[in-house]
């Protein structure tokens, strides 16, 4: 009995965590339709249909963003950094927390206290257990952070693709990513239908690739959540950071060198003697680390439609390499930017197809139309 209720719950905290929106209306809906009438008072809030019928409008709603507001990207990207910053970390909260709870105090053997399922519910649900012998003892605490952690390590392979989704400047390319996470979700949920042993198999897996994908996810969603804030806060509140302050550029390196890691957070300088320097702090605070570049005229600014770029030229001369991708707030300061850190020159990325812009963009080679 312990094990069936262990890989349910493995089962069903997987595929909340990868999809939370999808995961937890689907979950809600069919738990509340399945459950005799008398009965559902004491379902969790997530299973109240003033729950999960908004949620399942929610879904509907990102569904028609991804795919019809691709004609227009200019609104779209807010969009997606609104995803990024605000819908995800609130289905994290909201959607697989509770989740991951109801089915820790299950497997620990308890029932969780009863309230009235609402909106306003997750807080005096979740103090409800607390208070009852659910999570008296050792052993229930440990299934408890074993669930919590295997939902949040879930929920950050999950998020990654919508921070890909926000990078990203192919036209639906975040739909087949977003297409092939609801994909996982579906086979989680129907293999487990079919057979509950299946189905925990399919968890593990799930959660297997994911532990193994999570510092690199972790990186990813800090890298998501700086990106999406700065391209919220300079396209809607109009709130841009003028380059010559201070007399550095904030960005992100774009791959591993000079000792750095994909997605490094620093600032762009240029030293007194003519080359370029990357200041950044390897955990955020303490001393300042250097990778010190090479001359600033060497490198170039390129233009694009929601964050420039630093670039470096490849060997043959003609292509040029991603180095560096700074924050969407100096997007029209590339002029600016290049004569603040006496670069080469501005190449404009817009002007490729997108076709070339897409190989562009996965290749980290891009060509395009050179100014001084």
């Amino acid at each position: 009995m312990r094990g069936q209720r262990i890989a349910h719950a493995a089962a069903t905290v997987t595929g909340t965590a990868i999809s939370p929106l999808l995961g937890v209306s689907v979950l809600g809906a069919f738990t509340y339709a399945k459950t005799p009438e008398a009965e559902r008072a004491a379902l969790p809030f997530y299973c109240s249909p003033f729950f999960w019928i908004p949620m399942g409008i929610l879904v509907t709603l990102v569904l028609l963003k991804d795919t019809m507001g691709s004609a227009i990207p200019l609104l779209k990207k807010p969009l997606d950094a609104l995803e990024v910053l605000v819908v995800n970390k609130a289905a994290l909260l909201f959607a697989v927390l509770p989740v991951v709870w109801h089915e820790a105090s299950l497997v620990a053997g308890g029932s969780p206290a009863v309230v009235s399922p609402s909106l306003i519910s997750p807080v005096a649900y979740v103090a409800g257990w607390f208070g009852t012998e659910t999570f008296g003892g050792i052993s229930t605490a440990l299934i408890f952070a074993i669930g919590t952690a295997v939902g949040f390590v879930v929920w950050l392979a999950g998020h990654a693709v919508d921070v890909f989704a926000l990078l990203s400047p192919i036209p639906l390319l975040d739909v087949l990513l977003k297409g092939f996470r609801v994909a996982v979700y579906g086979v989680i949920a129907v293999v487990t239908a079919i057979s509950l042993k299946a189905g925990f198999v399919c968890a593990l897996l799930v959660i297997g690739v994911s532990l193994l994908c999570f510092w690199w996810a972790f990186r990813l969603a800090l890298f998501g959540s700086i990106f999406a804030w700065d391209l919220l806060r300079s396209r809607i509140f109009r709130r841009r950071r003028d380059a010559c302050v201070g007399g550095e550029v904030l960005g992100f390196s774009a791959y591993r060198f000079g000792g750095l890691r994909k997605r490094s957070f620093g600032a762009l300088r240029r030293s007194v003697d003519g080359k370029l320097e990357f200041h950044h702090r390897p955990v955020g605070i303490g001393f300042s680390n250097v990778v010190r570049l090479e001359d600033a005229g060497n490198y170039e600014v390129g233009r694009g439609f929601f964050f420039p770029c630093l670039l470096a030229p490849a060997r043959d001369g003609r292509n040029y390499r991603f180095l560096f991708r700074l924050l969407p707030r100096y997007t029209g300061c590339e002029e600016e930017i290049c004569r603040l850190l006496h670069l080469g020159g501005v190449r404009d990325l817009r002007i490729p197809s997108e076709v070339r812009a897409a190989w562009g963009w996965l290749s980290g080679l891009v060509v395009g139309e050179r100014s001084a």
